[in-house]
């Protein structure tokens, strides 16, 4: 089993955890390609028995109520992720389909659900792959 590793910058409040992710979470999350990433987020979060919010609460980092494309790539950033300005581009649209530049808490919900039922897991074993803090390919 890996070792739990609290995220960085996470708000402590009155009855809320802060969302936890193990060594061997966040090096699949790294290898992740970026069309399976809200997947894998989602996997990460039933793996852990972790709520929705709780990674709402952990990507938005001044606590506004809406994550915005910075505060998305920092935390990614946080996890070793090094994502193109394109990928991250086409992430965020994925998670914000009204364009409102912010994604809104049940606009991160719909997207997870959307994209287990799509199936949007990489296969294990997958040749689609790439190594831990390496740039996803481009194409």
């Amino acid at each position: 089993r890996g070792r739990a590793v609290q995220g960085e910058g996470l708000r402590p409040s009155a009855g809320w955890m802060p969302l936890m992710v193990t060594s061997r979470q966040r090096q699949r999350l790294r290898e992740a390609e970026p069309p399976s990433l809200p997947a894998a987020l989602a996997l990460t979060l039933v793996a852990n028995h972790a709520r929705v919010l709780d990674l709402f609460r952990a990507l938005d980092a001044d606590y506004d109520g809406g994550i915005t494309m910075t505060e998305l790539r920092r935390k990614l950033e946080q996890l070793g992720l090094q994502v193109a300005p394109v990928e991250l581009s086409e992430l965020f649209d994925a998670l914000d389909p009204t364009r409102s530049g912010r994604v809104e808490f049940d606009d991160l919900r719909q997207a997870l659900m959307r994209a287990v039922r799509a199936g949007g897991r990489q296969p294990r074993g997958s040749s689609q792959h790439r190594s831990p803090g390496q740039p996803w390919p481009s194409g």
